[in-house]
C-alpha cells in the first residue's frame, strides 16, 4: 500500500509539473505572438532582428560616446550670440551634418560667408531650431517648387543662421554680424516666435534677462566651464548611471534566443525609452538650476516688473530694426510666426502625434498655450506698421498628417515641405513689391 502511495503522489507530482510546463509554454508563446503583433503599433517599427540588432548596436556606440572623456560638446561661447556650434560636432545625431566653422549648420556645406553668384537666388533664414531645420531640409523642395509653380530659373540657395534655442536679439545681431562679414543676401526669412516666447519667459522665470541668450542652452555649458559643485557632481553621476542601466538593457537583450524574442525586444524598447526619458529629466533639472551658480556677466541684470510683455516688445522692435537695416540695403525681408502643435486650434493632431508631439506637463508648450496669441497681436501690429509680417500659426490648421515629431516644435519632412510651399508664394511676392519702391 505505500508503495502504491508513493506511485500515486509521484504520479500526481509529475502530472502538476507537467501542467505547469504545459501552461508556462502557452503563457510564452501567447507573449510573443502578442509581443509580434503589437510591435509596431508600440514601437513604429517592425520586428525585424537584423535591423533591432542593428539599431540597439549604433544606440549602445551612442551612449558609449556620451560617456567618454573626448567626446564633443554640442555649442561653445560666443563674444556677440552667447553661444554658437561646435565645428565638427553633429546637432541632430551622430549621423547628421555637422556645424561648419561659422558655428552653423549647412548640410549642402555652403561656403561661409557665401558670396552670391549671378545665377543664385541667396536667401538667409535666421531663428531658432525650426529655421535651422528648415533651412536645410525645406532647400530642395523650396527650389523644386519655385521652378514647377513659378517658372523661377535661378537656383534657390538657402543660408543658415540659425541655430537651436537662438531668440532675439540674437537674430538680429546674427544678421548683423553676417553683413559686416561679407555675406551676400537676396532676401531675409526670419522663422522664429516660439523660442523668443518661451524661452524668454524661461528666462525671467530663473530671474534672468529675456534680452540674454536662452539659460535653458546656456547655463549648463556655462556651469560646467567652472569646477562643479556637489549637487552637479550628483546629478551628473546619476546621469551617467543611467547610461549604463541602459546599456547594460541593450546588451543584455542582444543575447542569443532573447534576440529573437518579440516580447524582450519589446521590453527592450521600453527601457529605453524609459532610461532615456530618465536622463532627460537629469539633464532639464540641471539646465534649470545651473543659473543659480551663474554671475550677472551672463545672466544679465534684473529687470524689475518684466512680464510677459517684455520679451514680445523685444521680439516686435528686434524685427522693425531687421527690416530696417534690409530697406536700406534693398534686401527682401520676410518676418513669420512659426506654427506650434501647442497653440489652441493650430492643427488636429494625429494619433501618432498624440503620443509623439504633445505632453500637456511641458512647460514651453504652458507658455505657448497661455500667451502664444500674444504674438500674433504683436506681429498683426508689425504687419499694420509696414512690416512684412506673416502669420503662419494655422498653416496646418486643416491637415490630419504625421507632421510634428516631438513635443518641442519640430516638424519633418512632410512639415518642412508644406513651409517651403508657402513660402516660394511669400517670398517672391514680397520681392517683387519691395524690389518696386
Amino acid at each position: 500500500m505505500k508503495s502504491k502511495n508513493g506511485q500515486n503522489k509521484s504520479s500526481q507530482f509529475f502530472l502538476l509539473i507537467r501542467g505547469c510546463l504545459i501552461i508556462s509554454a502557452l503563457t510564452i508563446i501567447f507573449l510573443e505572438l502578442s509581443s509580434w503583433l503589437l510591435f509596431e503599433n508600440f514601437t513604429g517599427k517592425n520586428f525585424d532582428i537584423k535591423a533591432l540588432n542593428l539599431e540597439r548596436e549604433a544606440r549602445i556606440i551612442e551612449l558609449n560616446k556620451n560617456i567618454t572623456s573626448n567626446s564633443k560638446t554640442l555649442f561653445r561661447f560666443h563674444p556677440y550670440l552667447g553661444y554658437a556650434g561646435v565645428p565638427g560636432a553633429h546637432p541632430w545625431g551622430k549621423d547628421s551634418t555637422s556645424f561648419n566653422d561659422f558655428g552653423m549648420l549647412s548640410i549642402p556645406n555652403h561656403s561661409y560667408p557665401y558670396k552670391r553668384k549671378s545665377d543664385e537666388f541667396v536667401i538667409a533664414v535666421l531663428g531658432g531650431s525650426m529655421a535651422e531645420i528648415f533651412a536645410n531640409l525645406g532647400a530642395e523642395y523650396f527650389n523644386s517648387i519655385a521652378k514647377e509653380k513659378r517658372g523661377f530659373t535661378k537656383k534657390v540657395i538657402f543660408i543658415s543662421l540659425a541655430t537651436g534655442g537662438y531668440k532675439q536679439p540674437q537674430q538680429l545681431i546674427h544678421l548683423s554680424l553676417a553683413m559686416l562679414s561679407g555675406f551676400e543676401f537676396d532676401a531675409v526669412l526670419n522663422l522664429d516666435g516660439f523660442n523668443d516666447l518661451a524661452l524668454a519667459q524661461e528666462n525671467q522665470n530663473m530671474n534672468g534677462n529675456a534680452l540674454f541668450p536662452s539659460l535653458n542652452h546656456f547655463a549648463l555649458m556655462a556651469k560646467l566651464s567652472n569646477s562643479p559643485d556637489k549637487e552637479t557632481i550628483n546629478s551628473l553621476n546619476h546621469y551617467y548611471k543611467l547610461i549604463e542601466y541602459e546599456k547594460n538593457i541593450l546588451n543584455f537583450f542582444r543575447k542569443p534566443l532573447l534576440e529573437i524574442s518579440p516580447s524582450c525586444a519589446l521590453f527592450g524598447d521600453a527601457f529605453s525609452k524609459y532610461f532615456d526619458k530618465k536622463r532627460s529629466k537629469v539633464k532639464y533639472n540641471l539646465t534649470k538650476t545651473a543659473h543659480n551658480s551663474l554671475s550677472t556677466a551672463f545672466v544679465g541684470p534684473p529687470i524689475k516688473g518684466n512680464g510677459i510683455q517684455f520679451p514680445i516688445d523685444i521680439w516686435q522692435q528686434a524685427s522693425r530694426i531687421m527690416y530696417s537695416i534690409l530697406k536700406q540695403r534693398k534686401i527682401t525681408y520676410i518676418h513669420a510666426l512659426q506654427p506650434n502643435q501647442y497653440f489652441e486650434g493650430s492643427k488636429p493632431l494625429s494619433k501618432k502625434e498624440k503620443e509623439v508631439a504633445y505632453n500637456p506637463e511641458h512647460p514651453w508648450g504652458k507658455i505657448i498655450k497661455k500667451h502664444y496669441s500674444l504674438m500674433v497681436k504683436a506681429g498683426n501690429e508689425l504687419k499694420q506698421e509696414g512690416v512684412p509680417f506673416f502669420d503662419l500659426t494655422r498653416i496646418f490648421m486643416e491637415n490630419n498628417e504625421d507632421l510634428y515629431v516631438d513635443d518641442c516644435c519640430h516638424v519633418g519632412d512632410r512639415g518642412n515641405e508644406i513651409l517651403a510651399e508657402k513660402f516660394v508664394s511669400i517670398i517672391f511676392n514680397e520681392h517683387a513689391i519691395q524690389n518696386s519702391n
